[in-house]
């Protein structure tokens, strides 16, 4: 193959001397070179100086159209490809997909219709996705880290990492990834979060930047010696806010079915036991067990049909074991008073499954974290002086004919409801509120705490509906609490560029024009608008991603990689709706991606498929 070479092209090219062993990738590649197409238009505008012009323009329209078809098919692939990780469908899925898109008239090809392939967008797009949070976190001048640990499908120990960061005013959370641990101890953790944060592809600054860490109360991540927060600090600044989450808190099977079906009840499953212990889970499951009967008889008479499959067990299972816990439990819920406590356990489960509902907001911030765990707290120690109003103890109480045996789903209970003035009176009522109040306390006390001191505590000043209502007053209101964050955050507010001696005139300042101007918005619509930071954090976004984990990397899936794995959690949690993705940016990377010149038209439909 030879060619003809303007003055600016060196001849020891092959395209000019020629060339006996020249590939096709190559040739096409090269088409498309601007050295190629200098000597192209050279040649023409030599050979046919009068058609120059419209014999270039020609063959560059041929060229832009070939090139804008393939784009578009490829395009369309991509969008298949999101769909299948937004709806997390497995990857067998895109060949059918594509062939569905040729039967509704779309004009693609069966090129690259394969799992492999699949995946290989599928990491584009999270790559994508990441090098955008990367930009975000380099942005960002305060972050909080989150962490929490899991088993896969496949039995690997594995650190899910979240980042909370400001985005446009307002705090989200962002997974930065999916590690496998390579060792279980403190330096384990923290070198498997380093490494998600690292494969970003971007230097982010996370560490120069953290206000906040938050994971479990385990020791190895809470420890105050040899925890992950314990290195962090030594390493970072003692400046950084630990938090905890929240506590989350087969022929049996079948003999428990036959059961219900002989009573005509409709026996309610748990989803899975092995799953994340969420409290509302159980405030749903003591929902179900406790429903009175008239309520939607199908799903009525858990209770009763609970107790008769613990009466089976005791009198028929082979297992001794088994037969002294099943005659326990059922001597236990026969008795009226178990019956009643257990309605009251579900009242106290209803206020924590709010809580727990409130603290799992995205957008959470301090000032209504701490109201609802003092409402919470508030709630559950006047369950110890009256019945909750409207709970479930109290209709259960109601609708006992007074003077006559305890009944419940059609069956007698044994014995009486201990009432004084009226009011429950088991002595478990008192212990099992002031267990839960404890807990509370001791797990936010820097939320609960009414004292006013601690560093968390001074963010408080930033509720503006709280703030006194005289000028006066307002004047010096705040101004301990801003020393003291100085004081706590200095050195990263320094390297911010922060400018710490003009804070307090500027918070007297903030103060005026607040009031003046702010005063009708919410507490998070106005820092939204003023774009100020704040470090509280939720961690229950970790708990989502272990879920999105364990719906995609199921039984079935269970050989994905880790890193597959994290990108298709990525996009199912973090993705935008499939109706507002955009694939131009991640097509053009797909198709420079590769060593070799991607060919998106080189497969073509058997014949017996061209009508479809």
């Amino acid at each position: 193959m030879y060619r003809e070479a303007p003055e600016n092209i060196r001849v020891e090219n092959p395209y000019v001397v020629g060339n006996n062993i020249l590939k096709r990738d190559n040739i096409k590649k090269h088409s498309t070179s601007h050295r190629h197409i200098l000597a192209r238009d050279a040649f023409i505008a030599k050979q046919h100086p009068e058609r120059a012009g419209t014999l270039l323009h020609s063959l560059r329209t041929q060229v832009t159209k070939a090139d804008d078809a393939a784009l578009r098919e490829v395009k369309m692939k991509i969008n298949v490809v999101y769909c299948i990780a937004k709806e997390e469908l497995p990857f067998n899925k895109f060949k059918p997909l594509i062939l569905l898109c040729k039967k509704n008239g779309a004009d693609i090809s069966p090129s690259y219709d394969n799992h492999v392939r699949c995946g290989e967008m599928i990491e584009t797009i999270a790559d994508e996705m990441k090098s955008d949070l990367a930009e975000e976190i380099g942005g960002s001048r305060y972050l909080s880290v989150m962490i929490d640990g899991d088993t896969d499908a496949s039995n690997k120990e594995c650190e899910m990492v979240y980042v909370r960061i400001i985005i446009n005013g307002k705090p989200t959370n962002k997974l930065i990834g999916q590690q496998e641990l390579e060792h279980s101890h403190a330096l384990g953790v923290l070198q498997a979060t380093k490494t998600a944060f690292e494969q970003l592809g971007q230097e982010t600054g996370w560490m120069n930047k953290l206000v906040g860490f938050g994971a479990d109360g385990a020791a190895v991540n809470m420890g105050h010696r040899g925890g992950v927060i314990a290195l962090l600090k030594e390493e970072v600044g003692e400046h950084v806010i630990p938090w905890h989450c929240m506590p989350r808190s087969p022929k049996s099977q079948r003999e428990l079915q036959a059961v219900g079906n002989m009573l005509g009840v409709n026996i309610s499953n748990p989803s899975s036991v092995k799953g994340t212990r969420w409290i509302p889970h159980v405030e749903r499951a003591l929902h179900a067990l406790l429903k009175p009967a008239g309520q939607d008889e199908q799903d009525s008479g858990q209770y009763v049909a609970t107790l008769q499959h613990m009466s089976h067990l005791s009198a028929s299972s082979p297992s001794a074991d088994v037969k002294g816990r099943a005659k326990k439990i059922k001597c236990e819920m026969e008795r009226a008073e178990f019956c009643a406590f257990s309605h009251f356990m579900a009242d106290v489960f209803a206020e924590l499954g709010s809580l727990s509902r409130i603290l799992q907001a995205n957008d959470l911030i301090l000032p209504k974290a701490s109201a609802e765990l003092q409402r919470t707290v508030s709630e559950l120690e006047g369950m110890k002086l009256r019945h909750k109003p409207g709970g479930m103890l109290e209709k259960f109480l109601s609708s006992q004919p007074e003077g006559e045996s305890v009944t419940f789903q059609g069956m007698e209970l044994k014995g009486q409801v201990p009432l004084t003035d009226g009011v429950f009176s088991n002595l478990h009522v008192a212990a099992a509120v002031d267990i839960a109040v404890e807990e509370m306390r001791s797990r936010f006390s820097c939320l609960m705490s009414q004292s006013g001191e601690g560093v968390v505590d001074s963010f408080r000043i930033f509720n503006h509906d709280a703030w006194p209502e005289s000028q006066g007053a307002l004047l010096d209101y705040g101004r301990a609490e801003v020393q003291s964050l100085l004081q706590h955050f200095g050195e990263l507010l320094r390297n911010g560029g922060c400018q710490s001696e003009q804070v307090l005139q500027e918070w007297q300042q903030l103060k005026t024009l607040i009031r003046t101007t702010f005063a009708d918005k919410s507490y998070l619509g106005l820092w939204q608008t003023l774009l100020t930071k704040e470090p509280y954090r939720s961690d229950f976004e970790c708990e989502r991603g272990f879920s999105a984990q364990n719906r995609i990397k199921n039984t079935t899936r269970s050989s994905l990689h880790i890193s597959t794995a994290e990108d298709l959690i990525r996009i199912s949690t973090e993705g935008c709706p499939l109706e507002q993705f955009n694939p131009s940016h991640v097509t053009a990377k797909w198709l420079s991606s590769s060593k070799r010149a991607r060919r998106p038209n080189m497969k073509k439909w058997p014949a017996d498929m061209l009508d479809l």
